[in-house]
């Protein structure tokens, strides 16, 4: 019996249950810790991922308001949009999603976006839901300004992210003087002035080579002295630029008349006043009695193929431009009649300019071919981008 009580047989099974339970205990624990770890670190990445939407979104609306900033009620932005979404003005959603890569967004991510005027007063520059988003969705004080309000859900979570966005301005600028053509002439002969350039000189690009101006047989410059005043300000340049204005810019201005709603396909307005008025394609014709824009508030006129004649009793105040699509050399742009046009006029390529019949057509004024601007593109003015606290 007491040789039994001795024996050790049996213990080693004892001690490797033991240790057994030991390492089963440490390996829970472990797994437990690590799960933690992974589980952790997978939320963080999705509230990352989330604010990369969030982010995403409102660059997607940013860059559509680039390209058609509402500056009139007639161009404001849908009231919210959402990754529902058809209108034009919103972020499209598939070419949204198509920009993220991440696993995470097979959660099936939602998202609003939404675009509020800001306001003149000081409380216009600071953020509040209550406030903001009870304010027109296009440019309503017109200073270049908005707030955009975009919110990502994924994960059954939100982040909301807030930012004033600026659309820039860029200097357009015309040649210092009151036209640049192709050829250039007047509507009759004498010595009656009918140009005035302010001592600022007319371009041609044609070659007028040693003959002097005369009315009857130049066909480059086509006048008498004394119908430009002071004499000797239309010069011959045929190394001028065939087109003022980049194609890139024609864009821009293109895109701020659609924005205005001053942009026309085809035809002519009846009143080709506005800040910029494009004509995709027209032969417009302006012979009746008006004033047309101000002289504080001058216009940008623009054909892109076809020509422009103004022969009525016309007050008109800003620049003409002929883009001159069709590539004519005959005459695109006709000042003449009791028309008074105070700024300047220019033609691109080798098109006529013709101006005058028996009075002062054209009086060069800088300060409105040298003080032209386009819309450029939206981007968020520094230190207004914040993330809002969700409920």
């Amino acid at each position: 019996m007491m040789n039994r009580l001795r024996a050790t047989d049996g213990y080693a099974v004892a001690t490797a249950m033991i240790e057994m339970s030991i390492m089963l205990t440490v390996g829970v624990a472990s797994f437990a810790f690590v799960d933690t770890e992974t589980d952790s670190s997978r939320r963080e990445r999705v509230h990352e991922t989330r604010l990369n939407l969030t982010e995403g979104v409102i660059a997607a609306e940013i860059f559509q308001m680039s390209r058609s900033w509402p500056s009139t009620a007639a161009q404001q932005f849908p009231s919210s949009c959402t990754q529902a979404s058809t209108q034009s003005l919103c972020p499209q959603p598939a070419q949204l999603k198509a920009q993220f890569s991440s696993s995470d967004f097979k959660l099936d991510p939602e998202w609003k976006v939404q675009v509020r005027d800001d306001a003149d007063d000081v409380t216009g520059k600071h953020y509040d839901d209550a406030t903001v988003l009870g304010r027109p969705t296009w440019d309503q004080n017109a200073n270049g300004e908005m707030w955009v309000r975009a919110e990502g859900r994924l994960d059954g979570k939100d982040r909301v992210v807030v930012a004033r966005v600026r659309v820039e301005r860029k200097p357009l600028q015309f040649p210092d003087g009151p036209f640049v053509a192709g050829s250039f002439a007047t509507g009759n002969s004498g010595n009656k002035i009918i140009v005035t350039t302010g001592g600022k000189n007319g371009i041609v690009r044609c070659d007028n080579g040693s003959a002097s101006p005369s009315y009857k047989d130049n066909d480059c410059m086509g006048y008498d002295t004394g119908q430009v005043s002071p004499v000797g300000t239309v010069l011959s340049n045929p190394d001028m630029d065939m087109n003022l204005i980049p194609p890139g810019m024609l864009d821009s201005l293109r895109a701020m008349a659609q924005s205005k709603g001053t942009y026309y396909a085809s035809g002519c307005p009846a009143n080709p006043s506005g800040e910029v008025v494009f004509v995709e394609t027209g032969t417009c014709h302006y012979n009746s009695n008006m004033v047309v824009n101000s002289q504080a508030a001058p216009g940008l006129f623009i054909v892109n193929n076809g020509t422009v004649k103004v022969d009525g009793t016309i007050t008109w105040y800003g620049v003409i431009y002929a883009v001159n699509a069709q590539n004519s050399t005959n005459v695109v742009v006709e000042v003449t009649g009791n028309t008074d046009l105070r700024g300047g006029t220019f033609v691109d390529g080798m098109g006529r300019l013709s101006v005058g019949n028996s009075k002062l057509n054209l009086t060069y004024d800088p300060f409105v071919t040298q003080n032209r601007t386009a819309f450029g593109t939206a981007g968020i003015i520094q230190n207004t981008w914040r993330e809002l606290t969700t409920g």
